[in-house]
């Protein structure tokens, strides 16, 4: 985004026009928000919530410095009032670490996030225990979450054994869309039964020789899904392996509307997730967008 040229531009505009739209150019673009909050007091004012909707987290270093970013009021003239903790929406989270309990505790608006399955386990163990945590209790009472898992490598990575009754966390329940980056067999690695809201999953196509595409069909024995998506990593299969699996889906859905196929690249992986949570269409409505193309 040229934000030398943005700016001056809807500065001649009435003022709830301009403001609607630098809202909008905060939500499309980190570096144009950071801009316009060092432009003047007014658009600092505007622009500084919009800072802190999206994150990511790469490295373990930056890991830290977000948690002291969040961990206390940031002190602000024009909003007295502000929390960081409490504007942010959206976080990918690359590096593992048991900081991301604490970042979970403190931002109670997260509702889409990625991260590796391991980071998901100390999130699932930290609502797992009696009597539930602040985070845990608000999880209960109202979270549905979106989450990206990068890599599930263990067929144990669902944490399928912690849903019994005597160990009962709430997380499994708030989670409504599931995409998986990658992962292992279908036939070992995705117990995920005990999601029991779970409505949409995305499972990626990359390795033709463990992958058996009719085992993805047991995932409709699930309690609540209603839309699967097979994602075919198109920089990791062979161009036989892709129109194998593309016919596949094609042919399945002469008798089940609900498998739809889309193609990625694992390196875009990050581009795509952010464009989807910075009010883009999301996997579902391209992946319903491209199988339709392709049928029509």
């Amino acid at each position: 985004m040229d934000t030398d040229r943005m700016i001056p531009l809807t500065l001649s505009l009435p003022p709830e026009l301009r403001q609607h739209v630098l809202r909008y150019a905060c939500i499309l673009s980190t570096s144009f928000c950071v801009a316009l909050s060092n432009l003047s007091s007014w658009t600092r004012t505007l622009a500084l919530p919009y800072l802190y909707t999206t994150i990511v987290v790469k490295k373990y270093a930056m890991s830290a410095s977000f948690w002291l970013a969040i961990s206390k009021p940031l002190p602000v003239a024009q909003l007295p009032d502000f929390r960081p903790s409490a504007c942010v929406k959206s976080l990918w989270i690359a590096p593992v670490s048991n900081t991301i309990v604490k970042i979970f505790s403190r931002c109670e608006n997260i509702v889409n996030f990625a991260l590796p399955a391991e980071n998901l386990h100390w999130l699932v163990h930290s609502t797992s225990m009696e009597p539930l945590t602040t985070w845990g209790q608000r999880i209960k009472n109202r979270m549905d979450y979106q989450v990206l898992v990068l890599e599930a490598k263990r067929a144990t990575w669902s944490l399928a054994h912690l849903a019994d009754e005597t160990q009962k966390t709430p997380f499994f329940d708030a989670v409504t869309h599931l995409r998986i980056a990658a992962v292992g067999s279908y036939s070992t690695h995705l117990e995920l039964a005990h999601f029991k809201r779970l409505s949409h999953i995305a499972i990626p196509y990359h390795r033709p020789d463990i992958h058996n595409l009719p085992d993805l069909l047991r995932i409709f024995d699930f309690p609540a899904t209603i839309f699967l998506v097979v994602v075919l990593v198109t920089d990791q299969i062979s161009s036989a392996d892709y129109q194998s699996a593309l016919d596949w889906v094609l042919q399945i859905r002469t008798t089940n509307q609900k498998v739809y196929v889309l193609d990625s690249h694992s390196e875009n992986l990050q581009e795509e997730w952010e464009d989807e949570v910075r009010g883009g269409l999301d996997i579902w409505e391209r992946a319903e967008k491209y199988t339709l193309n392709l049928t029509s």
